[in-house]
Formats: C-alpha cells, structure tokens, sequence
C-alpha cells in the first residue's frame, strides 16, 4: 500500500483536550445533559471544539492544533468561558471526570 503524501507541517505544534463531567447541583449527581449543552455551546465557539466523549453525562474541550502555548491557552480559555456560561444558564455545573461504580451512565449518540 502506498503511502499518502508527506506534507510539510510547522515545527512543535501542540493541543490540550479535557474530558469533562455535567453534574447536577446540589447533588452533583452526573447529569445526562451533555447534548443540550454542545448545542447550546455550538455557535458561540470561534476556536476549538466542544463535543461528546464517552457518556451523556461527559464533555471533551479540544483546541485545534497550536502553535505555541499561549494560543493553546487562549483557546481553551475562551471556551472554558463558554460552556461555563452554558453550564450556568441551564443550572448545571461542571467539574472533572471521574466515574464512581456506582454512577448511572448511557452511551452518548454522538460523534466522539
């Protein structure tokens, strides 16, 4: 099989990606609202992308490729700010992904 074509790239190029849990206060029982939030979120990111990860109750921020770290960090700020804002207008919050045995989960539909 022949090999694609080699296309020069920049020199260290980098990305951040950070899977996220939806959780509903005050319990912080693990919400099943990750779909309401990336279409809410959807149209407000200019950079990077907010999508499914493995469960209805989980989120993924990605930044696109980067060149340096402070358009990494830029990035991943402005949609931090975003989908904390989404989180908030739709009474719910965000923290970092764990799964507890006992939580309830269901397969997100969406592209991962």
């Amino acid at each position: 099989m022949p090999l694609p074509d080699f296309h020069v790239s920049e020199p260290f190029t980098l990305g951040i990606e950070l899977e996220m849990q939806v959780v509903n206060p005050p319990g912080y029982d693990l919400s099943q609202d990750s779909s309401m939030l990336i279409d809410a979120v959807k149209n407000k990111i200019t950079a990077g992308e907010v999508k499914h990860d493995i469960t209805e109750s989980m989120l993924e921020l990605a930044t696109d490729v980067c060149r340096d770290i402070n358009q990494a960090a830029g990035q991943f700020s402005a949609m931090q700010k975003v989908v904390l804002q989404a989180a908030a207008d739709h009474h719910l919050e965000i923290c970092g992904r764990w799964h507890a045995p006992v939580s309830e989960m269901a397969a997100s539909g969406g592209m991962r």
